[in-house]
C-alpha cells in the first residue's frame, strides 16, 4: 500500500492483493520506521456505516471505508474513493483510497499493479 500525504491531502493506493484483503479481511495496514523503535502506522479498514473518513487512533493514521462502497470494486473499473472531511480551523482534508495502477513507463515494476486503464 502507497501512502502519500501532500498538505491537507490524504491518498493510499492498494495492489490487487491489498484490495482483496481489505474485501475479504476488512483491513490492510503497514507502517513507515522513523527511528530505532518508532513507527507510524497507517491503514485502511472497512466500515459498516458512515462516509469515507480519516481518524487518528494515537499510533496509526486509520481510513475507513464504507462496507457498501467496496461492493464488487476489485472487479469494476471505478478507480476508488475520495471525500473531504472538516480538519478544523477552516481547513479540510481531502481523502482518496485507489487502485494501484502499473506505471505506463516501467513495464514488469508493479506485477501486483491493477492494469492501467485505456485511455479515453
Amino acid at each position: 500500500m502507497k501512502l502519500r500525504i501532500q498538505g491537507d491531502s490524504l491518498r493510499l493506493r492498494l495492489t490487487r492483493p491489498e484490495v482483496d484483503r481489505l474485501v475479504e479481511g476488512g483491513e490492510v495496514r503497514d507502517a513507515v520506521h522513523v527511528a530505532p523503535g518508532v513507527s507510524v502506522g497507517y491503514a485502511v479498514r472497512v466500515g459498516e456505516r458512515g462516509p469515507l473518513a480519516a481518524a487518528w487512533d494515537g499510533t496509526s493514521l486509520v481510513v475507513t471505508v464504507p462496507r457498501g462502497d467496496l461492493a464488487g470494486w476489485p472487479e469494476d473499473d471505478r478507480e476508488g474513493f475520495a471525500a473531504q472531511q472538516d480538519a478544523g480551523g477552516g481547513r479540510r482534508l481531502a481523502i482518496h483510497v485507489e487502485k494501484d495502477y502499473a506505471c505506463g513507463h516501467r513495464e514488469g515494476e508493479h506485477r501486483d499493479a491493477f492494469p492501467r486503464p485505456a485511455a479515453t
